[in-house]
């Protein structure tokens, strides 16, 4: 069985969480853009650099597939809308107020995402 990690998310909009993942310490700096209506996430190592800015947070999908930085986590990281009412099978992305709600975000360390995709 895998090991999966829920990650802290924010009460407010431009709130940091300081996460620990694969032993190494990260800041999640969470910030709602008003005027799209979505979430957006950056990452930052433990001296405050930028390992990634300005994700936006996506239902269903990988958020660390395509980040090309070494110091970025090695495995993956998602959100699921887990409540009952979505018509859509990952669900629907989070509102201003739906993070925590309906809405969590969860780390899968990189050996276990090969994993589970080897099917084990």
């Amino acid at each position: 069985m895998a090991t999966v990690y829920q990650i802290p998310v924010p009460v407010a909009s431009n709130e940091d969480v300081r996460v620990q993942l694969d032993g190494t310490t990260y800041t999640f700096r969470w910030l709602w853009i008003a005027r799209d209506g979505h979430w957006s996430l950056s990452l930052y190592d433990v001296e405050g650099t930028a390992i990634v800015s300005g994700l936006r947070v996506v239902v269903g999908w990988d958020l660390l597939l395509d980040v090309s930085n070494e110091s970025a986590p090695a495995g993956s990281l998602y959100f699921f809308d887990e409540s009952t009412s979505s018509t859509n099978v990952y669900g629907t992305d989070p509102g201003e107020d739906d993070l925590g709600d309906r809405v969590f975000c969860y780390y899968v360390p990189a050996d276990q995402a090969a994993a589970i995709s080897a099917g084990e």
